[in-house]
């Protein structure tokens, strides 16, 4: 995140009268909440005390907006039938607050619970989402991929944030020796 920020002291005023002094602020800490800022600060010679002047600029950091799906833990196989758990991770590594809708999704035909929802994550925030998944009764193996979908937006954005992580899940038939001696 970059800030460029320009004040004048006119010299005649705050410095007895010998030229224009510019400050140029181009580093804002990286996990500083968009809004607006008053920075104060004094010049003086280095040696003499006293202040030869003294102001305040005003600062606005702008919003930077970036939204990240992960996936935490998710079966590579699975059991036809038995649900089993995928936790993804959604994380708001902007500067500001952001709604942020999901959505699950499948390739197969696998019940995914919750399918979508949504939440207000602050700046900075991540918080994980658990999904249940419920693969179908099948005879032949399948692959299965498995998603998680986030998108926000906010004003101020040009265009709406979304990330996705997916991973494929084999999912294998059940086979208790009736099926398929």
């Amino acid at each position: 995140m970059k800030l460029s920020a320009h004040a004048r002291l006119r010299g005649e005023e705050r410095l007895g009268g010998g030229g224009d002094v510019e400050v140029l602020v181009d580093f804002v800490p990286e996990r500083i909440a968009a809004g607006e800022y008053r920075v104060s600060y004094r010049v003086g010679i280095r040696g003499r005390p006293g202040a030869l002047g003294r102001s305040t600029l005003a600062i606005r950091v702008r919003p930077v907006f970036k939204l990240q799906v992960d996936i935490l833990d998710m079966p590579t196989i699975a059991i036809a039938s038995e649900p089993y758990r995928a936790t993804f991770q959604i994380g708001n590594y902007s500067n500001t607050e952001l709604t942020v809708g999901f959505g699950a999704q499948s390739s197969g035909e696998s019940k995914l619970e919750p399918a979508a929802g949504s939440m207000t994550l602050a700046a900075g925030e991540v918080r994980p989402v658990e999904v249940t998944i419920k693969p179908p009764a099948i005879t032949e193996s399948t692959r299965d991929e498995i998603s998680l979908t986030a998108t926000a937006a906010a004003p101020g954005m040009e265009a709406p944030l979304t990330d996705t992580a997916k991973r494929i899940v084999e999912t294998l038939p059940r086979v208790t020796g009736k099926e398929k001696p």
